[in-house]
């Protein structure tokens, strides 16, 4: 009888555990903004905090003709410090290959 009791609280403990996982998980998700605005406002503060000496901008992807508005974002990466066109490329090449490697951005590339 007392073991039944005991087995009975555990599940219960259990499962007051679980609800308040499950709750606190969905709060944590609800924070975070998912659309592309929110990614570009997360990438912008990220990358501006990481080069102090320039200026970061991300700017939405325009609406298409005759497909409304696509979710994404463009970065415009711009040579200051005059180190020429092929630095600028590599860099630009892997910004874009340290990107994807996130999993959540994809078809990301340099042009």
């Amino acid at each position: 009888m007392l073991e039944r009791k005991l087995r009975r609280e555990a599940r219960a403990k259990l499962s007051e555990a679980r609800d308040a996982g499950e709750r606190a998980r969905l709060e944590w998700q609800a924070q975070i903004d998912l659309s592309g605005e929110g990614i570009a406002a997360r990438l912008q503060e990220a990358l501006q905090d990481e080069i102090p000496e320039g200026i970061v901008n991300l700017f939405g992807a325009p609406p298409v003709e005759g497909l409304g508005t696509a979710g994404g974002f463009k970065i415009v990466i711009e040579d200051r410090g005059d180190s020429g066109p092929d630095v600028l490329q590599a860099l630009s090449e892997r910004l874009a290959a340290k990107g994807s490697e996130d999993g959540q951005l994809k078809d990301l590339y340099s042009s």
